[in-house]
């Protein structure tokens, strides 16, 4: 099934949007201009928006590939198509980032490029997270790996290869238990935490719902779908900012903060047509281009950052505002001058010389 979900599109955008709001709040509290447990806050709302994505990524996976399974051929076709879809913009920005701290005397070296370059997590100097040169591409290392299990799952027939995703989903999180307690809430300072982490579970939450919802698709009809998941959303906003939910929280406690995310996806599914309206049509745009704002956002903060005062509310609301708007913009942009193109070119010119070595064949 490739027919498109608008729904899930304008919930990619409101996902890339509060990770955007994320990154952009970070100056606020820094400047004092925010009260510091603001900090926690925006951290929750990138934690919401990257949650939602991993759930929406494992259930896209299940509707654009859940017939293909039982093949090696059909695995290394959707692994290829994966790479295509993922590496062109972020190595072309990882690059860009490397040359500026290479320029400016930075910390950066040839080999923190190569791990960043293949999706390998790495812990460096003091910093908290296992983060790449290009800070927001450690929820890529979880999406490559999830793509490398999801390949390997494709090779079995169904009955065999969808429960063994299952099994490897909960194996992996029970195994990375032995090193670090579910109860732990640091962060993972080593690839098997790193990749043992409980939040893989919320690909498989995704797998699990694009599993239903082939099962049952056409079964079920929900009014005003978009707007629950919108409810859903904003509930957990409003107990993030009033009741100030710690950051890190153990599994038992993710699982909960989990559960309205994967429940606004859920509902987003089970009505694919659009509801007309003029807030979910911009969050559609937005999200059709929601990988490229994601990749991108980095760079429009920091040039924000540079011409843009925070010294007073009425100029960081300002500064806010810019940076939600102006990121999305310079996403749509590159999306539709970059990764459509290019995304374009490499599948025709890789499927295109398949299709010849066939031929000849």
């Amino acid at each position: 099934m490739t027919s498109k979900l608008h729904h899930i599109q304008a919930l990619r955008g409101i996902a890339a949007s509060m990770v955007v709001v994320d990154h952009a709040m970070g100056p606020l509290v820094k400047h004092g201009v925010l009260p510091t447990y603001f900090d926690t806050v925006r951290y929750n709302f990138g934690a919401l928006g990257v949650d939602i994505f991993f759930v929406i990524s494992g259930f896209i996976m299940i509707r654009t590939s859940g017939e293909d399974f039982g093949s090696l051929q059909n695995s290394l076709s959707f692994a290829m198509k994966r790479i295509i879809r993922i590496v062109p913009i972020y190595w072309v920005t990882t690059l860009l980032i490397f040359l500026f701290h290479t320029h400016v005397g930075g910390s950066a070296n040839v080999y923190e490029l190569f791990k960043s370059l293949l999706f390998i997590p790495y812990a460096a100097g003091d910093r908290v997270l296992m983060e790449p040169l290009l800070g927001p591409g450690w929820t890529l290392n979880y999406e490559m790996f999830f793509y490398a299990l999801f390949s390997l799952a494709l090779i079995f027939p169904r009955r065999i290869g969808l429960p063994g995703l299952f099994i490897a989903f909960a194996g992996i999180t029970v195994g990375g238990a032995a090193l670090r307690p579910l109860s732990d809430a640091s962060n993972p300072s080593t690839i098997l935490t790193f990749w043992s982490h409980p939040i893989i579970l919320l690909f498989a939450a995704g797998v699990c719902i694009g599993s239903l919802e082939r099962k049952f698709r056409g079964s079920f009809h929900l009014s005003y779908s978009f707007q629950i998941a919108c409810i859903l959303i904003a509930s957990q906003v409003f107990a993030v900012i009033v009741f100030r939910i710690p950051a890190d929280l153990p599994f038992s406690g993710a699982a909960l903060f989990w559960a309205p995310d994967i429940l606004a996806v859920a509902v987003c599914v089970v009505e694919a047509q659009a509801s007309g309206s003029r807030f979910e049509f911009y969050a559609e745009r937005i999200g059709d281009a929601s990988y490229s704002t994601y990749i991108t956002h980095v760079f429009v903060l920091a040039a924000l950052n540079k011409v843009l005062p925070i010294s007073t509310a009425v100029l960081s609301a300002t500064y806010l505002i810019v940076a939600l708007l102006g990121s999305n913009l310079v996403g749509i942009f590159v999306n539709r001058s970059f990764e459509i193109p290019v995304t374009s070119f490499l599948r025709n010119s890789l499927w295109g010389t398949r299709k010849r070595i066939g031929s000849a064949a």
